[in-house]
């Protein structure tokens, strides 16, 4: 595995990134995340996408993580030294889209072999939940998942998942590769008040909970804990108090709440089906760190010890990183522990399973994935 990181993030340096990597003959394939401010055009990136002698996937998140280092504009390569088969899935933002067909045929489950598989998509299509259960069905807990929502949380609808045309909105990329991992997934928040009955939901959007809409009921909930909310400010305080659903046999899944409509409900990152029952959750930085760190350590300890160490991969959430502010540097340094190389994206939604657990699409949570060496893999910083 090698991985070359830029923080400027420039045409330039991303071409001599992706050079650098196409000249080596172990290279097989190449997994590109980028910034979301990254300056380059779409053009460029598709003109210097059409040059590439080996299969590249990846996409457009709101910032890019090499080491405790984060970055809105740069660019991180990760060269793989075994081929990636993709498989585009298009109309993730179709109302009612089945996905089963797409998912399935991939080079899965052959004897012995570990596989994991990539799952980068657009981070505001309402059909991701549905891919996942598509996924889940054909594969199930054989293999390990992982990946995130693209996306840039400015521009909503932006193009934003990486395929050899280049960025494209309102799909997903799949990538199997045979190397094993070890996953974990944290996140650390805690019940404030519920639960409470999704009695209205469509898509990503809660419209109302127990009977009344959503919104009414989210003000009044956060308004007897002395915290006041409006439409105008609700982004920025609703940070700080996102939804939990309770799950058989682990952590509460988080639902972030992005944004209102019209008729008072919350569109949040990520599906709600009504008839679910939520809590109202509340952060403390430490316990998120504590959270964060806990992840680490059950992506080593899920990595038999026999296995040679190529690295270490981290999906994290952008809300999560606005929540925690200056204190997120210490949630990567939890994270990073010395170990080297730490690499991954900030991204709107986290997708994954520990192998051992239903397959999830997160916020505001952390995953860790501890990645194993395939034959003859080397690692290397620039």
């Amino acid at each position: 595995m090698r991985i070359v990181f830029d923080a400027e993030g420039s045409l330039r340096r991303l071409t001599e990134a992706l050079t650098q990597l196409l000249v080596d003959p172990e290279v097989r394939g190449i997994m590109l995340l980028l910034g979301a401010a990254s300056p380059i055009s779409p053009a460029e990136l598709r003109s210097l996408l059409s040059q590439c002698s080996v299969p590249v996937f990846g996409g457009l998140f709101p910032e890019v993580i090499s080491g405790t280092s984060r970055s809105r504009q740069g660019s991180l390569l990760v060269g793989f030294t075994v081929a990636p088969v993709l498989r585009r899935v298009d109309g993730l933002d179709a109302p009612d889209g089945r996905f089963d067909e797409a998912t399935e045929g991939l080079p899965l489950l052959q004897p012995v072999t570990p596989y994991t598989l990539f799952v980068l998509a657009d981070g505001f299509a309402s059909g991701i939940g549905r891919l996942l259960e598509s996924l889940f069905i054909n594969y199930g807990l054989e293999i390990n998942y992982l990946g995130g929502g693209a996306g840039d949380l400015e521009r909503s609808g932006r193009p934003c998942v990486l395929t050899q045309n280049g960025l494209e909105a309102g799909c997903a990329v799949l990538a199997a590769l045979p190397f094993p991992s070890g996953v974990g997934v944290r996140h650390g928040w805690q019940p404030l008040a519920g639960p409470l009955r999704v009695t209205e939901a469509s898509g990503n959007t809660i419209l109302s909970l127990d009977g009344q809409p959503a919104f009414e009921v989210y003000r009044q909930l956060l308004q007897e804990t002395g915290v006041s909310v409006s439409s105008e400010d609700f982004f920025a305080v609703a940070q700080a108090f996102p939804f939990g659903i309770n799950r058989l046999g682990g952590e509460m899944i988080i639902r972030d709440p992005l944004a209102l409509n019209e008729q008072g409900g919350i569109r949040c990152a990520g599906p709600v089906t009504a008839g679910a029952y939520l809590y109202l959750m509340r952060g403390e930085p430490a316990a998120l760190l504590a959270a964060a760190a806990e992840a680490r350590e059950v992506g080593e300890q899920a990595l038999s010890p026999a296995t040679p160490y190529a690295g270490t991969l981290v999906f994290d959430c952008i809300s999560r990183a606005l929540f925690l502010q200056d204190h997120f540097a210490q949630e990567l340094a939890a994270v990073a522990q010395g170990q080297s190389p730490l690499f991954g994206a900030l991204t709107i939604g986290e997708i994954a399973n520990s192998g051992r657990s239903y397959l999830e699409f997160f916020n505001k949570t952390t995953v860790v994935a501890r990645l194993g060496e395939t034959a003859h893999e080397k690692t290397s910083d620039s």
